[in-house]
């Protein structure tokens, strides 16, 4: 049987927006139940998706604060 590939930062990064297609997204789901080493992969992934979201939120409020002062 052939080994599979470790999936990259792009692969899991689609696969937590559920952009991957059906077929991709499965195999990526089996593999990260037995790959300690995309498991943390995914969890960086994840940091990374809530620091820019954190981000945005904090520019979006600061963005609103302005608007507001304005009128």
């Amino acid at each position: 049987m052939a080994e599979q590939k470790h999936f990259t930062y792009a692969e899991l990064d689609a696969f937590l927006h559920g952009d991957l297609p059906v077929l991709k997204r499965l195999r990526c789901q089996l593999h990260l139940h037995g790959c300690p080493q995309c498991q943390g992969l995914l969890q960086h992934v994840e940091e990374d998706n809530r620091l820019l979201e954190d981000g945005l939120m904090r520019s979006l409020d600061a963005y609103k604060k302005e608007n507001d002062a304005k009128t």
